[in-house]
């Protein structure tokens, strides 16, 4: 997985790498830990998921995917 461009001003792509089709779960939250966005998408293979964040504030932020029971965290940053 990986996250570009990441600072963003609130529109960035998670890039899914695999070679199976899926769901993935996406979870994104605050440095509280407060759920401020959750979305599901099934992919076929390698495939970029666009995220849009353009009406949330400037900060630091948790991306989580889970795909096949697996987590994969990211930092995300949103710079205005």
């Amino acid at each position: 997985f990986n996250v570009f461009p990441n600072p963003n001003s609130g529109q960035f792509e998670l890039e899914v790498l695999t070679e199976d089709a899926g769901e993935v779960s996406i979870l994104i939250t605050d440095l509280l830990g407060r759920t401020v966005l959750t979305q599901t998408q099934n992919i076929n293979s390698n495939q970029r998921i666009s995220i849009d964040m353009q009406s949330f504030t400037a900060g630091q932020y948790i991306l989580k995917a889970e795909m096949y029971g697996q987590v994969y965290v990211k930092k995300v940053v949103l710079v205005k």
